[in-house]
Order: C-alpha cells, then sequence, then structure tokens
C-alpha cells in the first residue's frame, strides 16, 4: 500500500522520551535541531562535532603546517573520559584504549574541543557550542542573555577551574541557522590568512555544512517519530 505523503499536524520526539510533550510542525522543527538525545547519526551532536572537524582541518592542512601551525583535536592533556556503562569519571588518556576493550562501549570525552598554536607563536584553546535562539524554551529570551549564558557556562568549567589560562581560551559560537560570534569570525578570517584564500571560501563551506546538518537532524527527527507512531498502530 502506497504512504501517505502528508506530514501528520502533530509530532512527539522519539530522543526526548517525553510522552506527554506534543509538538505542532513547527515547534517539532525548531525542537529537531538542537534535540542531542535523537538516534544517533543524525542530530545536534553529529553537527557539533562535524563543526569541530572543519575548524581542526583548516588549521592542519599541509600549507598551514608549512608555516607553522599546529593543531590537536581533541587535546590530549586537556581532556578526561567516562563510562557510562561502569560510571567511571575522570579516565586519562593513556587509560581509554584499555578501558574500552573492558567495558566494550564508547567513552564520554569531556574537555575543550581544539587547541590550535599560529605560525607568531599565539596558542588558543577552542570551545564550539552552537546556540539554537529559536528553540520553543529560548524563543520568549532575549539573545544577548543566552550568548552571555553560553559563554559564562564555559569559562566557568575551563578558566574558573584553572584548566585553561584565560588569555588563552576561546569559545566559538555559531547560531544555529549560521550566524556567527565575532569570535567565530576572527577565527576563520585567522585560518583563511594562513591559508592563503579569501574568509568566503570557508564561510560558504562552514554554511554549506551547517545547513545539511540542521536537514539531516529535522529529517531524522521526523522518521524517528513516524516509525514510533506506525508501531502503536500494529495489532498487540
Amino acid at each position: 500500500m502506497a504512504r501517505s505523503s502528508r506530514v501528520a499536524p502533530k509530532a512527539q520526539c522519539i530522543g526526548c522520551g517525553d510522552d506527554s510533550r506534543v509538538y505542532d510542525q513547527v515547534d517539532f522543527v525548531l525542537h529537531a535541531h538542537g534535540c542531542g538525545k535523537l538516534p544517533t547519526g543524525n542530530n545536534c551532536r553529529s553537527k557539533h562535532e562535524a563543526a569541530v572537524a572543519f575548524f581542526h582541518r583548516w588549521a592542519s592542512t599541509p600549507l598551514a603546517r608549512s608555516k607553522g601551525t599546529e593543531s590537536e583535536c581533541p587535546p590530549k592533556l586537556l581532556s578526561t573520559w567516562g563510562c557510562r556503562k561502569c560510571g567511571r569519571e575522570n579516565i586519562p588518556y593513556e587509560e581509554v584504549r584499555r578501558h574500552n576493550n573492558e567495558c566494550k562501549v564508547a567513552l564520554d570525552r569531556q574537555g575543550p574541543d581544539w587547541v590550535t598554536t599560529f605560525p607568531d607563536g599565539s596558542r588558543y584553546v577552542y570551545d564550539y557550542t552552537d546556540l539554537h535562539v529559536t528553540c520553543p524554551s529560548y524563543r520568549s529570551r532575549k539573545v544577548a542573555t543566552l550568548v552571555e549564558e553560553k559563554m559564562s557556562d564555559k569559562r566557568s568549567k575551563y578558566v574558573a577551574t584553572g584548566m585553561v589560562p584565560h588569555s588563552e581560551f576561546v569559545v566559538v559560537l555559531v547560531y544555529s541557522y549560521g550566524g556567527l560570534h565575532d569570535n567565530t569570525l576572527k577565527l576563520i578570517k585567522q585560518l583563511a590568512k594562513i591559508n592563503d584564500v579569501h574568509a568566503t571560501v570557508l564561510l560558504k563551506e562552514f554554511s554549506v555544512l551547517l545547513q545539511r546538518h540542521n536537514g539531516a537532524a529535522v529529517l531524522n527527527a521526523h522518521r524517528a517519530s513516524a516509525r514510533r507512531a506506525e508501531r502503536s498502530l500494529l495489532p498487540k
């Protein structure tokens, strides 16, 4: 039997697991972009990983390295890992492989995303964050307040604890639909300069990356919600 191409007027997020929360289609799309609990593969976590890989790759090109640029992702000495299976936390890098073999599960890393040293000797520790200002729980709040909260949270996690010096720590903040914080735009211009390309080359590539992952996250959420609805209609 052919499936209908019509979209249901209401949907539930299978990632959140809250059966009492039903979104209309607009709110469902806005929620899906920022939900990290959706099935793995296409969600905000995979977008985060792709964005971090983008910046690290441009800092690690042969041309950038030939000029003295060095980039480490993730920074091993600034990272610890935790195991959801056995509950152990603060696992150092040297023990990650052994623990992986013991528990047979991927570990969750904690720490900044990457470290880059530029040709002039300046060294910066970067942590990427994606701000989804149009999600249902944020829409009534001021963008400036949300940005400061994100920045403050990152600083308290890494700078206030003494892990990273204040002068070296940079939050790479991106609005989920493609807007860039000043810190992020400055970094893109730095990477473009050391690679002898115009900044628009990086901006175009990064914009496509964000929108591709946004679309994939929404499609993933719709498919998961539809499968759940279909299973609920099957005879028990």
